[in-house]
């Protein structure tokens, strides 16, 4: 039998929280609890989806599990059931009312989980001589005040209880030497880092391999050639993840055949094998296939709140080692070393179809060439970046909803990026992922001073979830340090030579003008002149040049697609030639069709820059 107290506080108003929250996070709990673990509070995209944090979700699983209860004698619940910032004795005060109600009558002992927890419920009046107090019929229950669920607490759960003693674990996996050469083998003699330790070596240590696999340790590889598999590492760590996570397995399981499913306690990995790609490469394809079939995010809405949250990552410069954390395959029973061998044949044996269509269906989707190249790169880049604020409404404004700078500012963005501008982050934890876009589109064609104000503007002045609009100080700190990394990576192009160079692509484009109704060079058809503007192929000159100064090398391939960057489809022929005819851009090569493209390099006196000389980041 269970509670509902969520109809008295679905439109709670008690304390100040209620102006920057999410959700309310109110769990339905059994008629017959015995041992209530309260937490301080719950994560925005907990109270927007009503479930409880990870933290508190094995909290009582691991109180049931040591301790021999049945399911719902252990609950768990928060001080302050919803808001942002961490809680006050008067919002805590405020909230308890929650703990007073016959549901919680049957309680025999109150755990309190966290650092400030015991605190908090002190100073409201939650406890007295050391006892739960807000029911009159549990004012004697016991409190145990636990930093996480370790040795003491299921001890002082056992005693207060008076439960049986839990079940003996399993020792650890036994693992074999054929198994750590298996997997070993997988890898050569690529670099790999410890998670824990964050140590660098260059050959994969044994007995590294083998507290990876015995579930001790973590391993993930630094892949820096070609590669034989892929991993998508389902995530497990929030509340919303955890909820989502047996489905997302299932739908990646249908959606990936051939794939390798690994399951265990801290997640789920897909492992994808592929031909022998450069593992960057594969995976930014992988992640945009996951992309197009929306297995990438989980929307979750609460009162009118949308959080979406991250439920499946593709990292580029790091792999988990399969095992990890104890897992095992999916819905098979056969023994570890097994596993193993059928792990390594997968990989082995692969004949890379299932690659294949991924690729087919990323290039026909985001329209790239066959080749692979950074335009590929940006594009695919550009693609899951609209398809992370997709699900957000159209960027619709009554006049005079923004200041001046950012009305005019929203030109030179894309409709991703203007979405973003004016809605601000949806989901607190992405807000320095839509910073750094921003900061990327209004970097390229702004000066410095102009995206700084216009990046601390929108900190404070958006409405970023569960921040009340107007202005969180520690949104805007962030924002700040988000810009300063930013231009701190950027290399900008010499003073002295972009001053010459927009003079250059100036003049070559005015002549281009005046020779007829077209911008166009020799026998081919005329252009309009309307089709290509001065501030895009400025912009493309600037981010070209800036390429070469930040690789410090004077002679660089560059595909057609990178001449259409800002000036658009079929205008890489007429950029190309406004921006190196008699000017500061020389093709050495030319292009073998669909294997390389052209090699150019810098007129001789724009190179090399000086060390410390002053630059510029935008084409102005």
């Amino acid at each position: 039998m269970s509670s509902d107290i969520g109809a008295e506080w679905e439109n709670c108003t008690r304390c100040g929280r209620c102006e920057r929250r999410a959700g309310i996070f109110l769990p339905r709990r059994s008629t017959f609890a015995r041992v209530l673990v309260l937490s301080e509070t719950v994560s925005a995209e907990s109270q927007a989806a009503g479930v409880p944090d990870r933290i508190l979700v094995d909290a009582v699983t691991a109180i049931e599990r040591e301790c021999g209860l049945k399911q719902g004698e252990c609950v768990g619940d928060v001080l302050a059931a919803c808001g942002t910032d961490a809680p006050t004795p008067d919002d805590v005060a405020a909230c308890s009312a929650r703990f007073s109600g016959s549901a919680l009558a049957t309680l025999e002992l109150v755990i309190l989980l966290g650092p400030d927890a015991y605190r908090l419920a002190r100073l409201a009046g939650l406890l007295m001589n050391g006892n739960w107090q807000p029911h009159p019929q549990n004012r004697g229950v016991a409190v145990v005040h636990a930093l996480h669920i370790g040795e003491a607490a299921v001890a002082a759960c056992k005693y207060l209880v008076g439960t049986k003693p839990a079940r003996q674990r399993k020792g650890p996996t036994l693992v074999s030497d054929d198994d750590v050469a298996q997997v070993a083998g997988l890898l050569g003699a690529h670099r790999f880092t410890s998670k824990w330790t964050g140590s660098n070596y260059n050959q994969v240590p044994a007995r590294g391999v083998r507290e990876h696999l015995r579930g001790r340790t973590l391993l993930a590889v630094a892949p820096r050639k070609d590669w034989r598999f892929v991993v998508v590492e389902v995530l497990r760590q929030s509340a919303v993840q955890h909820a989502a996570f047996q489905e997302t397995m299932d739908q990646l399981v249908k959606l990936l055949p051939g794939a390798i499913a690994l399951a265990g306690d801290n997640g789920g990995w897909v492992y994808v094998p592929v031909p022998s790609v450069r593992y960057i490469q594969a995976a930014l394809y992988l992640r945009a296939f996951l992309g197009i079939h929306e297995l990438l995010w989980c929307d979750v809405g609460c009162d009118g709140s949308l959080v979406r949250v991250s439920i499946t990552a593709v990292s580029t410069g790091r792999l988990v080692l399969p095992f990890a954390g104890g897992s095992r395959f999916v819905n098979n029973k056969s023994n570890f070393s097994a596993q193993v061998q059928q792990f390594v044949q997968a990989v082995q044996l692969d004949k890379g179809q299932l690659y294949a269509d991924i690729v087919a269906t990323v290039r026909e989707k985001c329209g790239l060439r066959s080749v692979w190249s950074a335009t590929t790169k940006r594009k695919i880049g550009q693609f899951l970046f609209a398809n992370s604020v997709a699900h957000l409404k159209p960027a619709t404004l009554p006049p005079n909803a923004l200041s001046s700078s950012w009305s005019s500012a929203l030109q030179v963005l894309s409709i991703p990026a203007q979405d973003i501008a004016i809605h601000g982050s949806s989901t607190w934890d992405s807000i320095e992922v839509w910073a750094a876009e921003l900061l990327t589109e209004l970097g390229r064609r702004l000066p410095r001073d102009q995206v700084e104000a216009l990046m601390r503007e929108w900190a404070a002045e958006r409405q970023h979830a569960g921040l009340s609009r107007g202005g969180s100080s520690d949104v805007v700190r962030r924002i700040d340090m988000a810009v300063a990394r930013y231009y701190a990576n950027r290399t900008g192009v010499p003073v002295r030579f972009w001053d010459s160079m927009k003079s250059h692509v100036s003049r070559n484009y005015h002549r281009a003008l005046q020779r007829g109704n077209g911008l166009h060079f020799g026998q081919r058809a005329p252009r309009a002149a309307n089709q290509l503007a001065l501030p895009d192929l400025l912009a493309t000159a600037f981010s070209i040049a800036e390429q070469f100064y930040r690789g410090r090398i004077n002679e660089r391939k560059i595909w057609e697609e990178r001449f259409e960057e800002f000036t658009g489809d079929s205008t890489a022929s007429d950029v190309e030639k406004i921006l190196t005819r008699h000017s500061w851009l020389v093709m050495v090569r030319k292009a073998v069709p669909d294997v390389a493209p052209r090699v150019y390099r810098l007129a001789s006196r724009f190179w090399p820059a000086r060390p410390h000389e002053s630059r510029v980041y935008a084409p102005v």
